[in-house]
């Protein structure tokens, strides 16, 4: 079990391993099973949790893979599609028309 505080002094691989995203040990990440992690880079990792900490956007090639993931197994769709729609919910709308 990881003590108080030791997410501080982690590297990047280890806070997200995908055996620590997968048991929840990473606050703000997705409830997603380590198979799932497993099936992801670090970078893609990285980049969800820079999201998820309102760091930076996702891509479009992270928004992309995520889709076909949801697609392709179905029992992560609902985690993936919040995450997805938060990102898109979050995107500003198009340019205001004006007269």
């Amino acid at each position: 079990m990881t003590g108080a505080g030791t997410r501080g002094i982690m590297d990047t691989n280890q806070l997200l391993d995908p055996d620590n995203l997968g048991k929840g040990k990473v606050a703000g990440m997705p409830q997603l099973p380590t198979e799932f992690w497993e099936k992801t880079t670090l970078d893609l990792r990285e980049e969800i949790y820079r999201f998820v900490n309102g760091e930076s956007p996702l891509s479009d090639s992270a928004i992309s893979f995520l889709l076909r993931v949801a697609e392709r197994y179905p029992e992560y769709s609902e985690v993936i599609n919040g995450l997805v729609g938060t990102q898109q919910s979050q995107e500003p709308a198009g340019e205001p028309i004006t007269p």
